[in-house]
């Protein structure tokens, strides 16, 4: 551990909060453009319609944090993982924690059955994205996949935080 930074949970727990909020106003427009772009790529004729975008970008940070949780149960003991999920927890109105319970539920259920968590996460988060629009989409069921898989992998990109922190510092 010689050579690692010391930060406290509480600081690191902030950091986290701060990077994710930040990260996803800088690239939001850009990833409902390619979103866009891909599904016009694709054969999608009708333009891909957030419903609320506002919503949107609640689920996606909300779906962002679900994930966080179970890469902090795997990275970082049990008893610092647990003080490490509170101390994200406690930041989030009801309304959020209620969000994290339903994708921490998705999560548990793809691992349970041998399904990837993530794609099905990405999968949900579509789905609350476009409504009733996604029907268009339903239609062409392989371009509707590399859709999901394009969600996929943003989710996983942002999964870094975690592993740099693991790496880099000693939490105190």
């Amino acid at each position: 551990m010689t050579g690692k930074k010391k930060i406290d949970e509480d600081s690191i727990v902030a950091l986290y909060i701060d990077t994710l909020v930040g990260v996803i106003k800088k690239q939001w427009d850009k990833i409902i453009s390619d979103l866009k772009d891909l599904a016009r790529q694709t054969g999608i004729t009708q333009d891909i319609k957030i419903l609320n975008e506002r919503e949107a970008i609640d689920t996606f940070f909300i779906a962002n944090i679900a994930i966080s949780l179970q890469t902090i149960n795997n990275l970082f003991p049990k008893e610092q993982s647990k003080r490490l999920q509170e101390l994200i927890i406690e930041v989030l109105d009801d309304e959020q924690k209620t969000e994290i319970n339903n994708f921490t539920d998705i999560y548990n259920k793809a691992v349970e059955n041998i399904d990837d968590p993530i794609y099905l996460i990405s999968s949900t988060l579509l789905y609350k994205w476009l409504g009733q629009e996604i029907r268009e989409l339903e239609k062409k069921v392989t371009y509707l996949h590399l859709i999901i898989m394009y969600i996929e992998k943003i989710i996983s990109g942002y999964g870094d935080f975690w592993n740099n922190v693991k790496v880099t510092y000693k939490l105190t």
